[in-house]
């Protein structure tokens, strides 16, 4: 899993009407350089709704085995949908 931050975008400009209330969180990705989308599975320590904050410390990982592992190795930023939604921006720290 790589460490990153969820920026998440306000529900006036797109984002969600509420953080999620979970610890695991099962977005989608479209990286740069790929014309698939990806499914992911992102893991907080606490629940972003819990926190009230729009930015959540997380760690991120492909949700299928098979899914291209380098895309997530060299990725800086990501962007983060809820079906045709953008809902965020993942930046890797690790």
């Amino acid at each position: 899993m790589k460490k990153a931050k969820l920026y998440w975008i306000s529900e006036t400009n797109g984002g969600r009407k509420k953080l999620p209330d979970t610890k695991v969180y099962y977005p989608t990705t479209i990286f740069c350089n790929d014309e698939n989308m990806w499914s992911l599975v992102i893991e907080f320590d606490d629940s972003p709704f819990l926190l009230n904050n729009m930015v959540s410390e997380c760690k991120v990982r492909f949700l299928v085995d098979h899914a291209p592992k380098y895309l997530l190795d060299t990725a800086r930023e990501i962007p983060i949908y809820e079906g045709p939604n953008k809902v965020g921006q993942i930046k890797f720290y690790d």
